[in-house]
């Protein structure tokens, strides 16, 4: 009985560590998998393995991340059925603690930067918003240049809150906006500590996990918890240095 315990729970392990998950969606079936993907279909739609992994890995050596074990990338036909199942209107959408991607779209760039930064850690919906906007979708926003379209609202004092609250301003104009600052950042410090502050919004439990991570901004002394002091005060002080005062 020990013998079997142990065998069960040794495959148990490998499942979990391979990323394979136990049962999909219903009506969807394994067309392919990549190195970090299970590509999910049905009624004959196709997938996009090879760009997707590529894309996936070019992303992860820009942000300098590893992204570890395989997840499930469903392709659906309608924006609907995406709504249906993670709970979230769109194209697309991803869970940033399982990597997991229910998407219109065979290959949706977007939604693999949130697989690669989930990997990182989450500073919250304006910058994981900013930063698929600026990589994934190339700094456009339905084919318009994210940096004009974001200048028609710097300066508006409701975009100025958008960073705390992204639902602030309504989608077509907060993406740009997001987009926009963190292709300013990226262009600015580099994508190395872009990648930096993502880490830094992880939760951290130790003094000595807050004393190995890489500082490039002033943070906040206090003691230690679940919640991420240094992101908060890193994404303060960007919030108060970078963007302009309402006029």
């Amino acid at each position: 009985m020990k013998s079997l315990v142990r065998t069960t729970l040794t495959v148990a392990g490998m499942l979990v560590a391979g990323g394979l998950e136990a049962s999909p969606l219903p009506g969807f079936h394994l067309a392919a998998q990549s190195e970090n993907f299970l590509f999910y279909t049905r009624d004959s739609r196709k997938v996009d393995a090879g760009r997707s992994q590529r894309f996936l890995a070019g992303t992860a050596r820009l942000l300098e991340v590893q992204v570890q074990g395989k997840a499930a990338y469903y392709v659906h036909e309608h924006a609907e059925e995406v709504a249906s199942t993670p709970g979230v209107y769109g194209s697309g959408v991803t869970d940033l603690k399982t990597g997991e991607i229910n998407a219109v779209s065979a290959y949706h760039r977007h939604e693999i930067v949130h697989r690669v930064a989930g990997a990182l850690g989450d500073p919250g919906r304006f910058f994981q918003e900013g930063l698929a906007v600026a990589l994934g979708d190339e700094g456009r926003w339905n084919g318009v240049e994210v940096d004009k379209l974001a200048a028609r609202v710097r300066r508006d004092a409701k975009a100025r809150g958008v960073i705390e609250d992204f639902s602030r301003l309504e989608p077509n104009t907060a993406y740009p906006v997001a987009g926009s600052f963190v292709g300013f950042l990226i262009r600015t410090y580099g994508a190395r500590r872009v990648s930096d502050f993502f880490r830094d919004c992880r939760p951290v439990t130790s003094l000595a996990e807050v004393a190995s991570r890489p500082r490039t901004i002033p943070v906040v002394r206090g003691p230690v918890s679940s919640a991420p002091r240094p992101c908060n005060a890193r994404r303060s002080r960007l919030a108060s240095s970078t963007l302009p005062p309402p006029t």
